[in-house]
């Protein structure tokens, strides 16, 4: 059941994305860029990660637009993994990951999550998966793709804890991390103690501005990853659509507000649909209690 009737139709992209690829448009020396992106946007996208999400990396060395984050999650992925190469993998997650760690021959052991109104990776199996199978990569998505589950800061500064004590590379899809209810504490996995080093942070505009026709998306990660995924997107797509790139110019910086009317209106479907869902006798509906206040939620 899709109550957004997909994110472009129900909510198409905002003002301010449309006027920014038509002025990047009219420019024709922005019709090409570097691999890893515009230094201009790159340099936007640094600073506004780091105001609104704590994320810090240098745009020069750990930061790369992709065609999309599907993009960087195949580049990160296939510079990273090869045939017979262990990865866990947190159950139910984004179908795709799984597909392409099949497609790239990786031998994936399932991590799942726990039943209940707050679903989160099992510590017990992950730290059993992490003695036994010694993966060369964690993958998950946070909020979690599809149970939109938002895994506590005492869960997160666990699997921090255990990919540290184990000496583990995490890669973490953080696509939904903005449509997040305010009261809802987030944590961004690479900003905890010794996971800088360590995690490839999949962040991007496609879900929350309803921009996944632009084909945007941005990887930070230590900069041996990024040179990784920078030959894998070199010989596959070349870069990111070089006009759309100047989308990411306002975002993070001019939508505030407009965030907070779209949550307002995810609220309402929320309620609708469990609504719809508590009149099936055959279902148990596990609820998130949330306040009732709307807003993007600082993640500081």
């Amino acid at each position: 059941m899709d109550t957004t009737h997909f994110d472009t139709v129900r909510f198409p992209p905002p003002e301010w994305a449309t006027s920014a690829i038509n002025r990047a448009s009219r420019d024709g020396s922005l019709a090409y860029t570097g691999y890893r992106g515009h230094p201009a946007v790159l340099e936007s996208v640094a600073a506004r990660l780091d105001d609104v999400f704590g994320l810090q990396f240098d745009p020069s060395e750990e930061l790369m637009l992709t065609p999309g984050t599907q993009a960087g999650l195949f580049g990160a992925l296939a510079s990273l993994i090869g045939q017979g190469d262990d990865v866990l993998l947190v159950d139910p997650d984004y179908l795709f990951s799984e597909r392409i760690l099949r497609f790239l021959g990786a031998r994936v052991t399932h991590i799942p999550l726990t039943a209940g109104a707050s679903p989160h990776p099992d510590l017990n199996r992950l730290e059993d998966a992490f003695k036994r199978v010694r993966p060369k990569l964690f993958v998950f998505s946070h909020p979690n793709n599809p149970t939109g589950s938002v895994y506590s800061p005492d869960i997160m500064a666990a699997i921090a804890e255990l990919a540290v004590r184990y000496d583990a590379m995490v890669l973490v899809d953080e696509l939904y991390a903005r449509l997040v209810y305010e009261g809802t504490p987030y944590v961004h996995l690479a900003t905890l103690p010794g996971m800088m080093d360590r995690t490839i942070t999949l962040v991007g505009p496609s879900k929350t501005e309803s921009l996944s026709g632009y084909r945007l998306g941005v990887v930070g990660a230590p900069a041996a990853v990024i040179k990784g995924i920078e030959d894998i997107q070199s010989i596959t797509s070349l870069r990111a659509p070089a006009y759309a790139q100047h989308v990411l110019m306002p975002w993070l910086r001019d939508d505030h507000e407009w965030l907070v009317d779209r949550l307002k209106e995810f609220h309402k479907l929320r309620a609708m649909t469990v609504h719809a869902f508590e009149k099936l006798p055959w279902l148990t509906l596990h609820i998130q209690m949330r306040r009732a206040t709307h807003g993007p939620m600082s993640a500081r």
